[in-house]
């Protein structure tokens, strides 16, 4: 699917600079194997990137100090993703509609109830206390 396609190579034609001395760029990548409808499986990968400065302690204390790297993380999923096509009824759409009217009628009079019953106790207070 065309939604997969950015998600399988999102590094390539990207670059990554370094706009200071002692820094590098750090990738962390996160894999998530696809399996598409047609059996074939895909690999999806999410990328986040940063750029790391080199503390004073790692740029030269030691002797010889360090040279800043590029740094890749993979974190590979233990879950998959399967695709596949479902059709739905159209019925199941009303069902679902209802299903959320109903939960906001719901909502709206327990919110009404607790605001009635809310204001009701103010009243009494105040009037105590007069």
């Amino acid at each position: 699917p065309d939604f997969v396609k950015p998600k399988l190579n999102p590094i390539d034609g990207r670059e990554f600079i370094s706009r200071q001395f002692h820094e590098a760029p750090q990738h962390a990548v996160k894999v998530v194997a696809t399996t598409l409808q047609s059996g074939r499986v895909v690999y999806q990968l999410t990328h986040a990137s940063r750029t790391a400065k080199l503390t004073s302690l790692e740029k030269g204390v030691r002797r010889g100090g360090r040279v800043p790297q590029a740094k890749f993380t993979y974190d590979l999923s233990p879950m998959g993703v399967v695709l596949r096509r479902k059709s739905k009824h159209w019925y199941e759409l009303i069902t679902a509609l209802l299903a959320i009217c109903g939960g906001a009628f719901t909502v709206f009079k327990v919110m009404y109830k607790g605001g009635v019953g809310f204001v009701s106790v103010v009243k009494e207070v105040a009037e105590k206390m007069d």
